[in-house]
C-alpha cells in the first residue's frame, strides 16, 4: 500500500514539474516589441514612427498626452505595431514650389544688413544663412555684443536672404522660430531665453508685425482656419481635441515646435493624422 501512494505521489510531483515549464495559453513566448527613448523623441513621433495611435502607446506604457519621456526610458509598442526608425539627426529643409532659391553672393563678397528692432545676432544669421560664429568674426562681435536699431551689420560671403514661401513676412516669421531651436521649454514663457509652445509662436510672428494672445486657444479663435489638406508653410497646426498645443507648420511634414518640459525647440516630424486643426496668421 505504502509502495502505491509512493509511486502516486512520484506521479503527481512529475506532472506538476513538467506542468511549470508549459507557457500559459494565450501568453506569447517572444518579448515584446520595446523602443529606448532618444534624445528628440515626443510621443507622438514614436507613435507615428511605429505605426500605432498615441491612444495605444500611451495605454501600452501607462502613459497620459502630457507625460515627459526622457533619453534611454524603455518604452513598450503596442500590437501590430513596429520598432520605430531613428529620428533623423538633421530634417530636410523644407522645399517650396513657390519660390527658387536665391543665387549665392560670389566668395569673400559681402553684403550688408541694418540692424531692425528686436533683432538679434543668431536671428540674423539665420535669416542669411550664414554661421553665427562667422557672422560675429565679420562685424568683430562677440556673443556678449550689444546690437541696435540702425546698425549696419556686414554678411559674411555666401550669406543671401533666405526664402521658403515668397511671402516676406511669412519667411521672417519661420527664420525667427528657427533661430530659437535649442532653446529650453518653460510653461508660460514667450522668449528670448525660453518658450512654451504657444510662447514661440506668439514671438515667432510678432517679429513678422502679427500680435497674438499667449495661449493656444485664443490664437487659433482669432485667425482664418486652414484646411489641414491645405497646409502651407508658416501655417500653425494644433495637436490633440482641445488644441492644446502647436506649432509652426514648415512645410514637408516638418513642424516647428516647443514640445514639452525637458525637450527643446526643435524641428520634428508631424505624424499623419495627428493634427487637429490649423490657421494661417498671414495669408
Amino acid at each position: 500500500m505504502r509502495a502505491r501512494r509512493t509511486t502516486a505521489l512520484a506521479t503527481i510531483m512529475a506532472t506538476g514539474v513538467a506542468m511549470v515549464g508549459i507557457a500559459p495559453i494565450g501568453v506569447a513566448s517572444a518579448d515584446p516589441l520595446s523602443y529606448a527613448v532618444v534624445p528628440g523623441d515626443y510621443l507622438y513621433g514614436i507613435a507615428g514612427r511605429a505605426g500605432v495611435s498615441i491612444d495605444a502607446l500611451l495605454k501600452a506604457n501607462g502613459l497620459q498626452l502630457d507625460s515627459v519621456i526622457i533619453p534611454g526610458q524603455k518604452l513598450a509598442i503596442p500590437a501590430g505595431g513596429k520598432v520605430p526608425a531613428p529620428v533623423p539627426t538633421t530634417p530636410p529643409k523644407p522645399a517650396s514650389a513657390a519660390a527658387a532659391p536665391a543665387p549665392a553672393a560670389p566668395a569673400g563678397s559681402v553684403s550688408t544688413y541694418v540692424v531692425q528692432t528686436n533683432d538679434f545676432l543668431l536671428t540674423i544669421a539665420v535669416r542669411f544663412g550664414v554661421s553665427l560664429d562667422a557672422l560675429m568674426k565679420s562685424n568683430n562681435l562677440t556673443i556678449d555684443s550689444i546690437i541696435v536699431p540702425g546698425q549696419k551689420l556686414a554678411i559674411p560671403g555666401g550669406g543671401v536672404l533666405q526664402t521658403v514661401t515668397g511671402n516676406a513676412r511669412i519667411d521672417l516669421a519661420i527664420s525667427v522660430g528657427k533661430a530659437q531651436i535649442g532653446k529650453p521649454y518653460r510653461f508660460g514663457f514667450e522668449g528670448p531665453d525660453a518658450f512654451d509652445c504657444s510662447g514661440l509662436i506668439r514671438y515667432a510672428f510678432a517679429k513678422a508685425g502679427v500680435d497674438m494672445l499667449h495661449y493656444t486657444l485664443l490664437q487659433k479663435a482669432a485667425f482664418p482656419a486652414v484646411a489641414i489638406s491645405d497646409l502651407r508653410p508658416g501655417d500653425v497646426v494644433f495637436f490633440h481635441p482641445d488644441f492644446s498645443h502647436e506649432g509652426l507648420y514648415l512645410g514637408n511634414n516638418l513642424v516647428l515646435q516647443a514640445p514639452a518640459a525637458k525637450m527643446p525647440v526643435q524641428i520634428t516630424w508631424m505624424p499623419s493624422g495627428s493634427i487637429t486643426a490649423a490657421i494661417r496668421p498671414i495669408s
